[in-house]
């Protein structure tokens, strides 16, 4: 559906503009990690934390805030296929939640 609902260029924007949103939150999520659990264990180490997260964080906003005005049609059409889906992942999570009983009712073998 999506294919034929558009251009190339479109498309593109609808899926770099949520997937850069993503990761910038992501990044953020990092900050808020090590802020809020500091003892937390680390058995990875993000290279050149905190400048080098920092930096992809400004980088990254100002894209995706540049594209959001520049190409307010498709980023508007991405965040709208993202939320879209949330109907599914809360049904598909509903789902997986009513079959987890019986499935831990069966003894496992080993």
């Amino acid at each position: 559906m999506l294919i034929l609902s558009g251009k190339y260029t479109e498309l593109y924007t609808y899926v770099m503009f949520m997937m850069v949103l993503s990761y910038v939150l992501t990044v953020c999520g990092l900050f808020i990690l090590r802020r809020k659990k500091p003892d937390l264990d680390r058995p990875y180490r993000c290279t050149g934390y905190p400048w080098l997260p920092a930096v992809y964080v400004v980088l990254g906003s100002a894209w995706a805030i540049n594209t959001a005005l520049e190409e307010r049609r498709a980023t508007l059409m991405g965040v709208l296929i993202v939320l879209l889906g949330i109907p599914f992942y809360l049904w598909w999570k509903w789902r997986r939640q009513q079959q987890s009983p019986r499935k831990s009712a069966v003894p496992s073998i080993g």
